[in-house]
């Protein structure tokens, strides 16, 4: 299924200061991450975007790059009026590669949550074909089972966890300590899971992409992340 949005293919960028991903608008298939014999999988390395793995979905070129922060060469992500996503298709099956890890750093934010997110997509042993997309638009892989990682605005929604339906929504942590510093979090998607899906069978099940998305239509503020990675 496609919208008729268009979805955008990463292409390797020079290393220099504030560099802005050169893009390359494409119609056909992109290739897929896969993790390697050790069980790591490094889907957001520190340097750039490696491959055509990498795709963006509504991005405007301006609101999206690399730059350097406090010493670390990092994607930086500028919230604006729509919703926009970078993504990557992934071959990884939830019980070898359970654990994902990232570093990032938020600036200030007013709302509910930061609109610098991660977005985890599922194929489930309850998908029959094709399975459904985001009302991002029909480019996003195949999937069934959304879970959406970000930043509450309170402490006390730590830990939280949300479903609605095939989506769930997980509050990694919040308040002020995550804020204006370089953080590292983990979580252990295949625990996740299993908390928001019980009825289904985890060893069935897929990670169809891993994604950053990024909330529109709330007060300007800006993420970085790198170093976003799947082990077993």
């Amino acid at each position: 299924m496609n919208n008729g949005k268009n979805s955008t293919t990463l292409k390797p960028a020079p290393f220099i200061p504030l560099v802005i991903v050169v893009l390359l608008l494409t119609s056909c298939g992109y290739d897929s991450a896969v993790s390697g014999p050790e069980g790591r999988l490094a889907i957001l390395p520190s340097t750039a975007f490696q491959d055509s793995s990498w795709r963006s979905l509504n991005a405007p070129q301006d609101q999206y790059g690399y730059d350097e922060m406090f010493g670390k060469s990092a994607l930086f992500l500028i919230n604006g009026e729509d919703d926009y996503q970078l993504f990557r298709k992934t071959k990884a099956t939830l019980l070898s590669n359970p654990f994902l890890s990232w570093e990032w750093y938020l600036r200030p934010f007013l709302g509910h949550y930061h609109p610098v997110k991660l977005t985890i997509g599922f194929r489930s042993s309850q998908n029959g074909s094709g399975g459904w997309v985001s009302n991002l638009g029909g480019s996003l892989p195949s999937h069934d089972r959304l879970l959406t990682i970000a930043w509450a605005e309170t402490q006390q929604l730590s830990g939280s966890l949300r479903k609605h339906g095939n989506s769930a929504f997980y509050f990694i942590g919040g308040g002020e300590q995550g804020i204006n510093r370089w953080r590292q979090d983990a979580v252990d998607l295949a625990s996740l899971y299993q908390r928001t899906w019980p009825e289904d069978d985890p060893t069935l099940t897929q990670i169809a992409f891993i994604g950053i998305a990024v909330k529109g239509g709330m007060t300007a503020t800006r993420g970085h992340i790198t170093n976003l990675l799947l082990t077993r």
